[in-house]
């Protein structure tokens, strides 16, 4: 089977505004002109805040109840025509593909039913991804569990054992054990800065087996393309205005 090795993952955080209807997708990313290989709309299942702002609510699935994406290729194609969020959403297993270069300015996301008021949508765009027909599975691990204050972010060098800090081996994939219901967001950076995986959210990186139901089962497994993390500039930060405990396994060979 296929296994996707993902490279980078860029969040476009939406402004969404009480009483309007239509959004473009920003152009000055850093992904403009590349080819995309997917887009995945995180909605959480609890009530989560912006995690730069680290105020403005974030839309659950329930605010993208009537919220539709137009996508255009480069040369003008559509790609995509009013499709609903949910095609996208990161509980859907087998979301659609992109696959494309993307003509920003006629990207377009629209809701039948303006929002009664002001939120965060999170958009994430994957670019790079690896594919490899066979992968051998991670031979490594180690969990780390431990407190995060509301809305407190720490590196991974806080939560991480001094000695995984120093291995030459790479990581190789992520699974937050308790995402729902603890929920945070991940930042990992390369030491070139050439990588990163900016502000993932828990729930895009759960175990493949969770209490059997579909939306808490992820088929495909988070993993990244062997990342040389810098642990010092690479964080995790509480998604909440509430504490919780974090447990987090990270693979590597």
């Amino acid at each position: 089977m296929k296994t996707e090795l993902y490279t980078n993952c860029s969040l476009v955080r939406l402004p969404i505004k009480a009483g309007e209807s239509e959004y473009y997708l920003p152009q000055n990313v850093e992904w403009a002109g590349r080819v995309v290989d997917k887009m995945i709309v995180c909605a959480p299942k609890n009530a989560c805040i912006d995690p730069v702002d680290g105020k403005t609510p974030v839309m659950t699935a329930a605010d993208l109840a009537d919220c539709y994406i137009s996508l255009n290729d480069t040369d003008s194609r559509e790609l995509m025509h009013d499709v609903s969020f949910e095609q996208l959403l990161h509980t859907n297993n087998h979301p659609l593909r992109v696959n494309a270069k993307l003509n920003l300015s006629l990207c377009r996301i629209y809701f039948t039913t303006p929002p009664e008021a002001d939120a965060t949508l999170l958009l994430y765009v994957f670019y790079g991804t690896r594919t490899e027909e066979y992968f051998g599975l991670p031979r490594k691990s180690v969990t780390a569990e431990f407190p995060l204050l509301p809305n407190e972010q720490m590196t991974l060098q806080q939560v991480i054992n001094t000695y995984v800090h120093a291995l030459p081996g790479k990581i190789q994939g992520v699974i937050f054990w308790n995402a729902a219901e603890a929920p945070a967001f991940i930042t990992l950076r390369d030491y070139t800065l050439t990588y990163q995986m900016a502000n993932i959210h828990s729930e895009m990186a759960r175990p493949d087996m969770n209490n059997g139901t579909a939306d808490d089962s992820q088929a495909k497994p988070f993993f990244v393309n062997d990342l040389d993390i810098n642990f010092d500039y690479s964080f995790i930060r509480n998604a909440t205005n509430s504490a919780n405990t974090q447990k987090i396994t990270f693979l590597y060979n």
